[in-house]
């Protein structure tokens, strides 16, 4: 699902303009956006959770030529699913 038609579902439920839906999903993202750029982690229940996880400096091996070669440490974001959400996709 992209974007556009994220706001068409949110539009067709809410029945609402399409500059209010894009609007109002703009404010969303941009919530998530800063509270993990600030490292806080998001919950929402019934849904699951957004955190940051640090990775490790790590050797690895560059697939163009075979060197070995140091990965340096870095933060990932991680879904966690809550177990309702995880019942429902079963």
């Amino acid at each position: 699902m992209t974007k556009k038609e994220f706001i068409d579902e949110y539009m067709a439920i809410t029945d609402c303009s399409r500059t209010k839906a894009n609007e109002a999903i703009n404010t969303f993202l941009y919530i998530i956006e800063q509270k993990l750029a600030s490292r806080e982690s998001i919950y929402f229940r019934n849904f699951g959770r957004f955190y940051l996880k640090p990775t490790p400096k790590r050797m690895g091996v560059n697939p163009n030529t075979l060197m070995p070669m140091t990965i340096k440490e870095s933060i990932k974001i991680c879904f966690s699913p809550s177990d309702t959400l995880k019942e429902k996709l079963k």
